[in-house]
């Protein structure tokens, strides 16, 4: 199910919503759909600090990572880019200057499925995120049940359920371009 808040398309298209939800895999062939470029947060992150997420996590902590999140997420979102599509991390959203940003530049969709296809996702990529290494499953249901207000409330549009990649991206590109 697909819902929408307000307003026709804008770039960036930001995709928001919990570790395993698909964004950095549907935002990179969405955005080969619409012809625009693709940045994954995390990935600017990592090639800036040149580590791993995990390793700023251990050697800085969660609150320096969170910065520079903040700090280059504000900058992409500032600059005036030609088409864009940008997966976030599952975390962006708990820092209020992200959700604010969020909700003033592009049109964010959050990708929602089923909590049970998300923990089986993040239970077969294995380790190397942060905040789900050594967590039990309640623990992240638990994360996930706090953060999903959160991505309601930067979302202009909402996808519930499970999708093939294929089937998703096609409707959300149909969508994006009716909207525009």
């Amino acid at each position: 199910m697909m819902t929408k808040r307000e307003g026709g398309l804008r770039f960036p298209v930001v995709l928001v919503g919990f570790m395993g939800a698909g964004k950095t895999v549907v935002g990179w062939h969405l955005a080969r759909r619409l012809g625009a470029r693709f940045h994954d947060l995390d990935q600017v992150i990592e090639g800036r600090a040149g580590c791993p997420i995990a390793e700023i996590f251990q050697t800085a902590g969660e609150p320096a990572f969170r910065e520079q999140e903040r700090s280059i997420l504000a900058e992409f979102l500032a600059r005036p880019d030609r088409p864009a599509v940008l997966a976030t991390g599952g975390g962006v959203v708990e820092d209020p200057a992200n959700r604010l940003a969020l909700r003033e530049h592009g049109t964010t969709i959050f990708l929602d499925p089923p909590f049970r296809a998300l923990l089986g996702r993040i239970r077969l990529a294995g380790p190397g995120r942060p905040l789900a290494d050594g967590a039990t499953d309640r623990a992240l249901r638990e994360r996930w049940r706090a953060r999903r207000p959160l991505y309601r409330e930067v979302a202009a549009w909402t996808v519930t359920g499970s999708h093939s990649i294929e089937s998703l991206v096609e409707r959300l590109a149909r969508r994006l371009l009716r909207s525009a």
